[in-house]
């Protein structure tokens, strides 16, 4: 969902139009045949035409003067259309615009899923694991305004009912178990007693757009990174896996950022060359504010065909930006002669830079989808961050080095039943870390009911590896097998 990644829309102002050859102001006389020497109009030239020689009729036009006739005809009628629309005042185009200024729209998806893993693991340690469980999965609405041709603003919101039941400490050597409880007396009920629970309000992205020409526009807010395909179509209706790839759960490239973005596209023919630049305060990780002034700088290109049975789009990413944490220590309690004080300091900071390639592929019912992601990480000097605890290496810190992501996806639309099965399968390594390999890949069947409704079932083996760096204990006890259903609808 586009940028949904909703697409930006096009110019609403036609075109100027192809320049026209003059016709006549009659120009279908051309085309009636016309008896020679012949008017009407006048009883006399009636007798006339009696009294003389029989006239021979013109030929009919042919195939091609027709053809030709009705071209002009065509672009004539073009071009009064829009010299009445360029009639239109401003205010007259501000107001049709106003007709259905907002629109609402979105997602839902729930579904029933389970994680089978050992019970010594550290994923079944942190993760709900090897129990069935029924999932409310995405609550997603979208708010998408266009109070005039020249300006859009979307906001997508995302309802859950985190961070209930979140495990906030773990028992044993680490205290007293402790799991979250939102749970509180409601205000406004009829009754004092009755229970209810809080839940979390996601802003997946809000922006405002000005998109007065298709081959130049701004979005500034809070958007997802334009990059690759998965980021893009975001939502449950557009992604053919149920899956994430690692790379993506890792955050190898920034998922969304707040900035500016100029976006576009050109077309050739049914060939489209778009780009996304941007600049924006970097990773969120820790907070969408920025603690200094390195903005983070990013662009895509690709080269796109919707066209026929095959259908083409191919795009390359790219993002370098700082990446810091600051701790703020006060150091001097307030007296009567002294004043408040704080020492502030970075403990982490690195520049990174992510590149990406991208592969969507439909042939006829086939779709094929492929990405891959390569990240590089350079620490300053004495801000590694703390000792990290996951290294066989006791109180290491975090060394520079690449990381590496992809995934790929193919599917076939079958033409019966709505059915498409697919198979996926997405690999991710980094160094020094835990763990420093993952793959993951199984099958995967979607069967859409309609344009709006669709059941998703998906199963997944995944496999722990310590390719790098000779982890303490046995990986292989972290592999996973999983399977997640979604029954998704649109609206």
């Amino acid at each position: 969902m586009d940028d949904a990644e909703q697409q930006a829309p096009v110019d609403a102002r036609p075109a100027d139009p192809e320049p026209v050859s003059e016709v006549s102001e009659s120009p279908t006389s051309a085309a009636e045949p016309k008896l020679s020497g012949r008017d009407d109009s006048s009883e006399e030239a009636t007798g006339a035409a009696e009294s003389a020689e029989p006239q021979t009729i013109a030929k009919a036009p042919s195939a091609e003067q027709y053809a030709a006739l009705e071209a002009r005809l065509l672009a004539l009628e073009a071009a009064r259309e829009e010299e009445a629309l360029q009639e239109l005042t401003e205010s007259e185009a501000e107001a049709a615009a106003r007709q259905d200024p907002v629109k609402i729209y979105g997602f839902m998806d729930m579904g029933l899923q389970r994680l089978w893993t050992d019970e010594s693991s550290i994923i079944s340690g942190y993760f709900e694991a090897n129990a069935w469980t029924f999932a409310m999965g995405n609550i997603d609405l979208y708010f998408d305004a266009n109070p005039h041709p020249d300006w859009r603003a979307l906001a997508e919101v995302r309802f859950t009912n985190a961070p209930r039941g979140r495990i906030n400490n773990f028992g044993g050597l680490a205290g007293q178990f402790e799991r979250e409880d939102t749970q509180q007396f409601d205000p406004n009920s009829t009754v004092v007693n009755a229970p209810m629970w809080l839940g979390g309000v996601i802003i997946e992205r809000a922006w405002i757009e000005w998109n007065r020409f298709p081959a130049f526009q701004v979005r500034t807010g809070n958007f997802f990174t334009p990059f690759g395909i998965w980021n893009v179509d975001h939502g449950q209706p557009t992604l053919i896996s149920s899956f994430l790839p690692q790379f993506m759960l890792q955050n190898y490239f920034p998922i969304r950022q707040t900035g500016v973005q100029a976006l576009g596209s050109f077309f050739l023919k049914e060939w489209e060359l778009g780009y996304r630049a941007w600049i924006s305060n970097g990773r969120e990780d820790a907070t969408n504010l920025d603690f200094n002034d390195d903005k983070a700088v990013g662009t895509r290109l690709f080269l796109r065909n919707e066209l026929g049975k095959v259908r083409t789009q191919i795009g390359g990413s790219v993002h370098h930006g700082r990446v810091a944490d600051k701790v703020v220590n006060i150091t001097q309690v307030p007296t009567d002669s002294q004043a408040l004080e704080f020492e502030i300091e970075e403990t982490l900071a690195y520049h990174e830079t992510i590149l990406g390639l991208d592969l969507s592929l439909d042939i006829h019912d086939t779709r094929i989808r492929a990405e891959g992601i390569a990240r590089l990480q350079l620490y300053e000097d004495g801000k590694r961050g703390v000792p990290s605890q996951n290294s066989a290496v006791s109180n290491s810190v975090t060394a520079d080095d690449w990381a590496f992501g992809g995934y790929l996806v193919v599917a076939q639309r079958l033409k019966f039943w709505g059915l498409e099965p697919y198979l996926y399968g997405d690999i991710m390594q980094q160094n020094r870390g835990f763990p420093d390999g993952i793959v993951t890949a199984g099958p995967g069947l979607n069967v859409h009911f309609n344009p709006s409704a669709m059941l998703k079932l998906q199963a997944t083996r995944g496999v722990v590896f310590d390719w790098t760096e000779d982890l303490p204990g046995d990986a292989s006890t972290n592999n996973t097998n999983s399977f997640v259903s979604r029954i998704v609808i649109a609206f």
